[in-house]
């Protein structure tokens, strides 16, 4: 069960594709600017809570299978008596301008050529969420942040399977790339102007209308971004 609000009791069912007729099926980050906020949130959360039980039928703590309590939001192991509860991973997402108020995106290998978006990273033990944005942007591109520059600018919840991303914008203070290799294909400074210019031609396309990512970037271009400039 995903909740209850006023007359209405909002559940999830978990189910094979296969089993159900549909029209079509399309995944919540192409549809997701289509629906309301409370219809989105419905939905994230039940692809977050799905992750969590395929992946968590036994107990951490002394191997056994648990089973499913309190309409879905626990999972019990008999054997210990121990609970188990849904776990959110927290992540850092960043936009990160300099002096010359250029922004700062990136590419993963994973990502088709012209695909960029904000750097970002997971938070790690014993690590603030300020600690982790300098030690992002660092890692991946090579390039310091002011400490005093952070400013928090919301989250969202990110169910794939179950991030909480918080963002960030920051200024640099070097400009120098050095990117990691392993991880990231490109990372590159946009001007306003080659901002723009790439967008309109096709060769820079940015997260959708969905993500945090696009609006940490509309944040920084400071106007509305068209859907044809997203992917």
């Amino acid at each position: 069960m995903l909740g209850v609000q006023g007359q209405h009791t909002y559940i999830a069912i978990v189910n094979d594709f296969a089993t159900i007729e549909a029209t079509s099926w399309v995944h919540l980050r192409v549809v997701g600017a289509k629906l309301s906020a409370h219809d989105v949130g419905l939905a994230t959360t039940a692809i977050a809570m799905n992750a969590w039980h395929r992946t968590h039928k036994f107990c951490t703590r002394c191997g056994k299978e648990t089973s499913v309590i309190s309409a879905g939001w626990v999972r019990h192991c008999d054997a210990d008596k121990a609970e188990h509860y849904p776990r959110t991973e927290p992540a850092m997402i960043i936009a990160v301008n300099d002096a010359d108020d250029r922004v700062l995106l990136g590419r993963r290998h994973e990502w088709t050529e012209g695909w960029f978006s904000t750097l970002a990273g997971f938070v790690e033990s014993g690590e603030s969420a300020e600690a982790c944005v300098l030690r992002e942007v660092y890692e991946e591109a090579g390039v310091h942040v002011d400490p005093a520059s952070l400013k928090y600018l919301g989250s969202q919840p990110w169910p794939y399977p179950a991030s909480l991303m918080l963002g960030y914008r920051a200024v640099a203070t070097s400009t120098e790339i050095r990117i990691e290799e392993a991880e990231m294909a490109e990372v590159r400074w946009f001007s306003r102007e080659d901002f723009v210019s790439q967008c309109e031609a096709k060769t820079l396309q940015l997260p959708n209308r969905t993500t945090i990512a696009f609006h940490l970037i509309q944040d920084w271009f400071g106007a509305d971004i068209p859907d044809e400039w997203t992917r």
